[in-house]
């Protein structure tokens, strides 16, 4: 249930307030439990698959598997692309919020703000560090970096980086609720009239944006595969997807509450607006940058040890 969490609930999170800003707060709210809903339905439909191709003889290891033993060795090859196009957008993802979020602190710790021109004072950087598509640059750096690591095959090689990353992920997102209740409880928050309910064309945008939250399907056999009573899996991702839909829309809510219309596309560029979250970068609370396994876990073929 841990891995599983730590998958479904990662830097996605982060992406929710702005979404929730767009959608309106109803919008918000109803479109994360159907997205949520339609989710774990989808993850049931893949586990009872599974189990059926493997009473009917076949091996299943991965979902190329599955393609396969559906529509042949162009299933095979349709359902790879298509998880690997998906990871493709996980990742980029992923490299947008580090840049992003190392990019406001450098700005910010030399006077600065990491925005669009003129939302507030520029930083005191020259040259490239203090140019607005430094942005650009960090992610350049960190492709390079990250592509091999998603070579390695085999999950159990991630075991640390994914307790660590799961560490961070709790720490973090404690500390972020922690801050936004207690500045919510001080009156700090928007009033009602202030925040939006529903926005159709915000509400479609943010289904995209709850879908890419709510993903926990590239790792779902791989997870299975390392159980040791993997018939409880069902019960446990049923759990699972309950628990993370409420912290996710409960964290989304407060945030959108707070900041109200000065929420960033990723919240964390939002905290140096003050409270006990600080001013400026000392106050950025920062979630893992990418769990590579999970990237690697998805690859097809890759529990196989090849």
């Amino acid at each position: 249930g841990l891995a599983l969490f730590k998958v479904i609930v990662g830097p996605g999170i982060l992406f929710l307030p702005a979404g929730v800003k767009r959608a309106g707060l109803a919008a918000a709210l109803l479109t994360s439990l159907v997205v949520a809903g339609v989710s774990a339905w989808c993850m049931l439909l893949v586990l009872d698959t599974a189990a059926y191709l493997r009473r009917q003889g076949r091996a299943v290891r991965d979902f190329g598997d599955i393609g396969a033993a559906a529509f042949g060795p162009r299933g095979r090859v349709a359902v790879d692309v298509a998880v690997v196009t998906s990871q493709l957008g996980f990742c980029t993802a992923y490299c947008v919020f580090v840049a992003e979020n190392v990019q406001a602190v450098l700005f910010e710790a030399h006077g600065g703000f990491a925005g669009a021109p003129g939302d507030g004072p520029q930083c005191g950087l020259e040259g490239l560090l203090g140019d607005e598509r430094l942005v650009y640059f960090i992610i350049l750096v960190l492709i390079p970096v990250l592509i091999p690591v998603t070579w390695i095959r085999q999950l159990r090689f991630f075991w640390l980086t994914n307790l660590v990353a799961s560490a961070l992920v709790m720490s973090s997102l404690l500390f972020l609720m922690l801050g936004f209740g207690l500045q919510l409880g001080s009156g700090r928050g928007r009033p009602l009239s202030e925040l939006q309910m529903f926005d159709p064309v915000g509400a479609l945008v943010y289904l995209g944006t709850a879908s890419y939250a709510f993903e926990g399907l590239g790792v779902l056999l791989p997870i299975e595969q390392v159980m040791a009573e993997p018939e409880r899996f069902p019960t446990v991702l049923l759990r699972t997807m309950g628990f993370a839909c409420l912290l996710q829309v409960v964290f989304a809510c407060m945030a959108y509450v707070l900041y109200g219309e000065a929420t960033r596309s990723i919240i964390t560029v939002s905290l140096s607006s003050g409270g006990f979250l600080g001013d400026g970068p000392a106050g950025r609370c920062r979630g893992r940058p990418v769990v590579v396994g999970d990237v690697a876990a998805a690859r097809p073929g890759a529990q196989r040890g090849s």
